[in-house]
């Protein structure tokens, strides 16, 4: 609801950091891009919004918005952390239908969460888990946590590729894992707050 309020251009430097932030994280990269765990010293960046590559790119031009020159900061900040540097490049709209397509396939069934006092309560009730699994950085409730597809603020990707054992997890799934997930708990030997739904049969 807050980025909806936002401006298109803002969300556009947004999604140039996230994608940076993905892209730039140990293990993501393309073999192709980086040798063993060195990020890759120049990363090319195509974006369809000119006013979003003239802030990556710190033009003249790209310093009239206080918001805008944040998120360019913020971007470069990350990028010098990681020993890389970016240039951006005007891509045409029509050039980028499939990645605007993908972009507006927001799939509401797949980010529901409990509400935070509902958690805190079940924590406080049994304890408090280390890292919450099949969540996303729209809806994780633990600092840790592991995604479904690649996402920047994620510590691992696909939960059914991890260890369960190390940590005592947060679950609260699409029910049809269900019956994988109880087969994980069991041959992990997972410690693990499930919450489902009280369906009996």
């Amino acid at each position: 609801m807050e980025e909806a309020e936002q401006h298109i251009n803002c969300l556009e430097l947004k999604a140039a950091i996230l994608a940076l932030k993905a892209f730039l994280k140990v293990g993501l990269q393309p073999p192709s891009k980086c040798q063993g765990n060195h990020p890759p010293r120049h990363i090319l960046l195509e974006m369809d919004n000119t006013t979003a590559v003239a802030y990556v790119n710190m033009r003249r031009e790209g310093t009239q918005s206080p918001s805008l020159s944040l998120l360019a900061l913020e971007l470069w900040s990350f990028l010098l952390t990681k020993g890389s540097w970016v240039t951006a490049r005007h891509l045409p709209a029509v050039l980028g239908v499939e990645a605007d397509a993908a972009s507006r396939e927001f799939n509401m069934r797949t980010e529901w969460m409990l509400r935070k006092d509902v958690f805190q309560d079940i924590a406080h009730h049994f304890y408090v888990p280390k890292v919450d699994l099949f969540a996303s950085n729209l809806n994780h409730q633990l600092p840790l946590y592991v995604s479904r597809l690649p996402d920047p603020g994620a510590s691992a990707v696909d939960a059914f590729q991890q260890d369960w054992s190390q940590w005592k997890r947060f679950i609260h799934p699409p029910v049809v894992l269900l019956p994988q997930i109880l087969r994980k708990v069991r041959s992990d030997r997972a410690t693990a707050l499930l919450v489902a739904p009280d369906w009996p049969g």
